[in-house]
């Protein structure tokens, strides 16, 4: 893959995966509702869904605007899509309704990887 193409696809990756967490972080505070239920099973810790809300979407932002905490920021994503998978997991007992965090753990994964290999070859 040529250079120019590899970083085009770097950053539709990255965009890709800024625009789901600034999505779902901002619907922790549109529609707190909708997700109450899977942090239930944490027990009363109501805080902690505009916590991750919070993280979210600073994250989305720092893979996009912050190079030096790019990583960084993709792999505490990372964390926080574990996590969800495993709520949705406790809540529902099945896989059904936890694509989107999937999604956005396998978005980090690629982002991590698409930007160590692009800083490999501008050093290379």
């Amino acid at each position: 893959m040529s250079p120019k193409v590899r970083n085009i696809v770097t950053w539709v990756i990255t965009g890709l995966l800024a625009f789901l967490m600034l999505a779902s972080g901002a619907m922790k505070f549109i529609n707190p509702a909708k997700s109450t239920m899977y942090f239930e099973i944490f027990g009363d810790m109501a805080w902690l869904q505009k916590l991750i809300g919070v993280f979210e979407i600073l994250g989305g932002i720092a893979v996009v605007a912050l190079p030096k905490l790019r990583t960084f920021a993709a792999l505490g994503l990372m964390i926080i899509m574990f996590g969800a998978v495993y709520s949705h997991l406790k809540v529902e007992g099945d896989m059904s309704n936890s694509m989107g965090a999937v999604l956005g753990a396998v978005l980090c994964g690629l982002t991590i990887f698409l930007w160590s290999r692009n800083k490999a070859s501008q050093t290379a």
